[in-house]
């Protein structure tokens, strides 16, 4: 018997222990393009004069591009969750 292949959906799902954003492949996709880009772009900015804090920006949006792209390895789209006390992270699918 074979197993359908679940589909994958993006939504927003409100908890007793916070809030959990499931996004789909394309979805996180365009989410770590943008974390990227917003990371260059402040890259860029921190070569101006007293850019310090906009290196800071920076790195902080690299990272965050990197931990997507890290929950995202298997391609199936992530899930955020966000507590309403504490650290968010993410999963894959």
């Amino acid at each position: 018997m074979r197993q359908k292949e679940a589909k994958l959906t993006t939504a927003v799902k409100f908890n007793w222990f916070g809030v959990q954003v499931f996004l789909d492949e394309p979805a996180a996709q365009e989410i770590q393009r943008v974390l990227a880009a917003g990371g260059t772009g402040a890259a860029i900015a921190a070569l101006l004069p007293a850019g310090a804090p906009v290196a800071v920006v920076s790195a902080i949006l690299y990272l965050a591009s990197a931990a997507v792209g890290i929950c995202d390895s298997a391609h199936k789209g992530i899930i955020i969750t966000v507590l309403w006390v504490g650290l968010p992270w993410c999963t894959g699918q």
